[in-house]
């Protein structure tokens, strides 16, 4: 009797599709939560901020990154989610990813971006560029403001008689790169669909990085 229920219940194809469908959003929801702390570490990497990361962070996150989009895509095939084609775009961008790190010399980030892509398959890109935001500019704005009260070592860059700004980052190119690809990803969150306000925004953050950054005028006697 408690057999029959149990087919009756868990093995009709309107409760596996929708634990699957349950399932894929959870991992879903996994994803992002790696993909965060993916961002998070690899960008305070870029700054002058000293943190005590617990030993073999990066490999451990890799490793729940792995699990996570196999997983995942696993689901998603099961789903019905991927086609043939998706198919054959996720084995090239893994072979390529996998080619790219043997050639670079194990430079791994180029293999974890592949991951990174694969695992963004059926998720609202939307999301993606959110979390990026989110991430970027909050950690941006706290290490300026800790460069500029002095928490976070400011490192000073002299080209000739011009001063480079690195506000709290490794690099002043370093600091400039963020703040582009931020641009960039907020224009992608608004669809280009930008008022002449954020416009007149991103014009007055490229002449301060030109400035601060770049070819700043400053002289070393001023």
């Amino acid at each position: 009797m408690g057999r029959y229920i149990y087919s009756k219940i868990f093995l009709t194809e309107k409760y596996k599709n929708e634990m699957i469908s349950k399932l894929v959003k959870a991992f879903e929801i996994f994803y992002c939560i790696v993909f965060s702390v993916f961002l998070y570490t690899g960008f305070v990497a870029t700054t002058m901020r000293i943190v005590d990361w617990p030993d073999n962070l990066h490999e451990n996150i890799q490793n729940v990154l792995w699990w996570v989009v196999g997983i995942k895509f696993f689901l998603n095939l099961i789903n019905g989610d991927i086609d043939l084609k998706r198919t054959i775009f996720i084995i090239i961008a893994l072979i390529s990813g996998i080619m790219c790190f043997n050639l670079t010399k194990g430079y791994d980030i180029v293999l974890d971006v592949m991951v990174l892509i694969i695992g963004a398959i059926n998720i609202d890109y939307k999301n993606i560029v959110k979390l990026y935001l989110i991430v970027s500019i909050l950690v941006t704005i706290h290490v300026i403001i800790q460069s500029k009260s002095g928490e976070v070592v400011d490192l000073i860059y002299y080209r000739g008689s011009h001063i480079r700004d690195s506000f709290g980052f490794v690099y002043p190119t370093d600091f400039a790169a963020h703040i582009f690809f931020i641009v960039c990803a907020w224009i992608v969150f608004r669809q280009e669909k930008c008022t002449y306000l954020e416009l007149f925004f991103f014009l007055v953050l490229a002449v301060l990085l030109q400035y601060y950054c770049q070819k700043n005028v400053r002289s070393l006697k001023g």
